[in-house]
């Protein structure tokens, strides 16, 4: 009786070698995180290895979302009022919607003090979840204006800016409603990029992006959660950015950047940047305020 012998022939497979380079923004000799070189004597990484993958980010945020004194400057004026061209200067901080609202309401009642103008405060309207007025005595007609060029308050709460609000304004005594088809955005950034030419300048298939150019990239980073948003006060989503946070995030899969395996890794260039234009700028952020990045890099042998 012959020995039975299967068809079917199999085939060994072995897993490709691998190894992490693991990076850290404060490895910099010198700069911020958004802009830095490392370099070494020797290089940093030798090898056979034909790919590079970005596994794993782990992003350190303590940038207010109110960043700047410029962003946080509006003029107000009150028509039938005493108030004509107030300006106010909200202090950069961490804000939700709900404590923007009141902290406006409260400068505005600060400005106003002065001029013989009304007190005013923010509140949510119990009638329209997720909307929010400002209650002032006496019907007058506001307008709001921003600081030509700034990214301003009024623009991020999407009020209507240099015209009389009073379709805005609506109710006994003039109520400002937030939330008609709109939602205050106050992220300082949607998005921010991590760039490295020195990792990218080998790979053949290109980044693109329906932004009218594109910077190659070794990761993006959305500043949106996985989880539902927690609701503020007046029933405004608490944003990522809101607050500060440590956040951790995976990419599986990873992008894969082509690497020539006759290559070592020697000095390493890093950029942060948003809205990439081709050959974006770096983020200009106040050195005062923590930021810092860490990223795990896997190359492999295919």
């Amino acid at each position: 009786m012959s020995e039975f012998v299967p068809t079917e022939n199999g085939v060994p497979i072995r897993q490709p070698s691998t190894a992490n380079l693991m990076v850290d923004s404060q490895d910099r000799a010198q700069g911020g995180a958004s802009d830095f070189t490392i370099s070494r004597n020797n290089s940093i990484l030798n090898g056979y290895f034909t790919r590079i993958g970005v596994t794993e980010v782990v992003m350190e945020w303590f940038q207010p979302n109110i960043a700047t004194d410029y962003q946080g400057t509006f003029v107000f004026s009150e028509s039938g009022g005493a108030e004509e061209g107030l300006g106010v200067v909200i202090a950069p901080d961490f804000y939700t919607v709900e404590s923007l609202l009141k902290e406006i309401a409260n400068a505005m009642t600060t400005a106003s003090a002065g001029a013989g103008g009304e007190s005013r405060t923010y509140r949510a309207d119990s009638a329209y979840p997720g909307q929010a007025y400002i209650d002032v005595s006496g019907a007058f007609t506001f307008t709001i204006e921003s600081l030509a060029g700034f990214d301003s308050i009024p623009q991020r709460l999407g009020l209507t800016l240099d015209t009389a609000l009073q379709t805005n304004f609506v109710g006994s005594a003039g109520a400002n409603i937030l939330g008609n088809g709109w939602t205050p955005d106050l992220r300082l950034y949607r998005f921010i990029d991590i760039v490295s030419n020195s990792l990218t300048y080998n790979q053949n298939l290109k980044d693109a992006t329906t932004a009218q150019s594109v910077d190659n990239i070794l990761c993006r980073w959305y500043f949106a959660d996985d989880t539902p948003n927690q609701l503020d006060g007046f029933g405004f989503p608490i944003l990522q950015g809101y607050t500060s946070f440590v956040q951790r995030r995976q990419f599986n899969p990873p992008k894969q950047i082509r690497w020539a395996n006759n290559m070592p890794i020697g000095q390493l260039q890093f950029r942060v940047t948003y809205q990439p234009v081709g050959n974006s700028p770096p983020l200009t952020l106040p050195s005062t305020t923590p930021f810092d990045w860490l990223m795990t890099l896997q190359v492999s042998e295919v």
